[in-house]
């Protein structure tokens, strides 16, 4: 039985790009030099998120047609009405109207889900973008000041989560991207597992 897997061959790296790997490929080795082994979710860390170098640091969403993958608020605006729907009724029952998206990408699933609930009769009094990558929020301003709905929501752009506060937290496609420890039990206990560079 044939599971119908289809593969499909990668454009090669332009120069600028296999600079980057090179320079990535340096910088996990001066990690393991400095740091002992280097284990599994501090290699996720470094190439995903090292702040010239890393998959998410590059000032660009990967996110959309154009991009590496797609979201479901890129394809359909169902997702964040849908969860507007779940959300109006706890705002109505006395939940401080404040939204935070923990990695917004484009910001379409916060725009979405305030304009929903302002065309509901619900507006947002506050919704605060967690976006580690600062190069990403003037494309997640520009895109949301274009929104329909939501031209009296107040927007927050942070780098990490605030300390206080009170309301409602989404996430979408974010949790494929934390830095996990990759661990086995073995016959002899337990072991985490590293990357060799």
């Amino acid at each position: 039985m044939s599971l119908g897997f289809r593969t499909r061959d990668l454009p090669p790296l332009t120069a600028e790009e296999a600079g980057r790997v090179c320079a990535m490929i340096e910088r996990l080795g001066l990690l393991r030099e400095t740091e002992g082994p280097l284990y599994f979710d501090r290699y996720m860390e470094c190439v995903l998120y090292d702040p010239s170098l890393g998959y998410y640091r590059q000032g660009q969403s990967p996110i959309g047609t154009a991009g590496d993958f797609v979201t479901l608020p890129e394809t359909t605006p169902l997702f964040g009405e849908t969860l507007s729907r779940m959300f109006a009724p706890l705002y109505e029952a006395g939940l401080e109207r404040t939204l935070v998206e923990i990695g917004p990408g484009t910001g379409r699933l916060a725009g979405q889900i305030a304009g929903a609930l302002a065309r509901a009769g619900t507006p947002l009094d506050h919704c605060i973008l967690v976006e580690p990558d600062r190069g990403l929020w003037p494309r997640q301003q520009a895109f949301l000041s274009t929104l329909r709905g939501t031209e009296g929501t107040p927007f927050e752009w942070c780098t990490n989560p605030p300390p206080e506060w009170s309301g409602l937290l989404v996430m979408n496609e974010i949790v494929d991207a934390f830095p996990v420890a990759l661990v086995e039990k073995g016959g002899s206990g337990w072991f985490e597992w590293g990357v060799r560079v």
